[in-house]
């Protein structure tokens, strides 16, 4: 456990205000666990997400959010660490942050949970092989790392407002998954393999 990172619990009059990176800065969000969370540009309630934003800060801002949320150390990797958030037994998002540097600065953020919309219809979790709010997908592959960027025109003015921003969201697989069904030698598909989902919404800072 981060016993050190644990958030302190708001009062018993506060509201949940949005969760990780999200614009309900005016409203009350329930309790139950299934209550979506739509997402703005670089928001967390009133907490704008910025370059070279402390570990602590962003903390502050999910346990507003997400009273009793657990965290626990993540893989770690480099000059990089991870903590994932969890809440009510499902995971929320993982934090990558650098590990040497002064108040640990956050580097991006996983969001995993369906609970996050991107725009309607579009979270983690949703499916990849049939007509959806994505409309046509193009699935573009590193080829030196393998990871996977699934491009959406139909939704890249949503995009665009958060690269516009300052913390471009980058649509992925999930960890460990592969997305895109490519031909011999491509790295690139408008094809997808059966099954193929949304697994996180990177948030980049």
């Amino acid at each position: 456990m981060f016993s050190s990172m644990r958030p302190v619990e708001p009062g018993r009059g506060h509201c949940r205000l949005a969760a990780a990176v999200i614009l309900i800065a005016s409203a009350c969000v329930p309790s139950n666990a299934a209550t979506p969370v739509p997402l703005a540009p670089c928001l967390i309630g009133a907490i704008h997400l910025a370059s070279k934003m402390p570990l602590a800060t962003l903390q502050g801002a999910i346990g507003r959010a997400f009273p009793g949320a657990e965290w626990t150390s993540g893989k770690a990797g480099g000059l990089f660490g991870s903590v994932v958030v969890s809440a009510g037994g499902e995971r929320l998002m993982t934090i990558a942050y650098l590990a040497r540097t002064p108040g640990r600065q956050v580097d991006h953020i996983d969001l995993v949970s369906p609970r996050f919309q991107l725009a309607p219809g579009v979270m983690p979790g949703m499916s990849l092989t049939s007509r959806t709010a994505l409309g046509a997908v193009r699935v573009e592959m590193n080829p030196t790392d393998g990871v996977e960027y699934i491009a959406a025109p139909a939704i890249g003015g949503t995009l665009s407002a958060w690269e516009q921003a300052g913390c471009p969201v980058q649509l992925r697989a999930a960890v460990g998954s592969t997305v895109g069904a490519y031909a011999p030698g491509a790295t690139d598909t408008e094809r997808r393999r059966p099954g193929a989902r949304l697994g996180r919404l990177e948030l980049d800072l």
